[in-house]
């Protein structure tokens, strides 16, 4: 009886051509086991999405800057892989350092970006703007180049009461966490 089950047969909920694989009881079994090992991994949802504090990006970026974003600038490079990805090469104006050489501006070279009608947008990167306002968080400088510290988190926005945007955190308050960690 290929494709008909008689009362007494259990119903199947995954096929191969006409042929049963699996019962709906086996089947429900194994989610049952799959939510069970994934509710009892070590890495809770909404782990990954927690932001990185303040005084930790401080720490561990070789400079952080109050800057603006100058010039933006996107370009062909090769990708870790060989191949070409877009990198947008912003220039900073600096007005002030709060870790680091002082230098008046500095170069970032952030993955993504649009050229030659090519959007490239890069999960979890830092997106630039020309005029953005902030404080960057930057790993070393490799040819005079910094790439961001953090990717997407590389970047606390200010808006023109120097409040990091969407928050209630001043640049005063970041200046007073980078203070204490000298």
């Amino acid at each position: 009886m290929r494709g008909n089950f008689s009362e007494g047969d259990p119903p199947y909920v995954l096929l191969r051509g006409d042929e049963p694989m699996m019962s709906n009881r086996m089947f429900s079994r194994l989610m049952m086991a799959a939510a069970f090992a994934l509710c009892c991994s070590p890495l809770q949802a909404g782990e990954l999405d927690r932001p990185t504090p303040v005084n930790e990006r401080l720490r561990d970026s070789a400079a952080v800057v109050v800057a603006t974003a100058r010039q933006v600038d996107a370009t062909w490079k090769p990708g870790p892989t060989g191949d070409q990805i877009i990198v947008t090469r912003v220039l900073l104006e600096v007005t002030e350092t709060l870790k680091g050489d002082d230098q008046s501006s500095r170069w970032l070279d952030v993955p993504g970006g649009t050229l030659e009608g090519v959007t490239l947008k890069v999960s979890g990167e830092l997106t630039v703007r020309e005029g953005d306002r902030g404080v960057f968080f930057l790993d070393p400088a490799n040819g005079g180049i910094h790439s961001a510290h953090g990717k997407a988190e590389a970047l606390l926005r200010l808006d023109q009461q120097d409040t990091v945007k969407g928050t209630t955190i001043r640049l005063d308050d970041i200046r007073r966490i980078a203070a204490k960690s000298r």
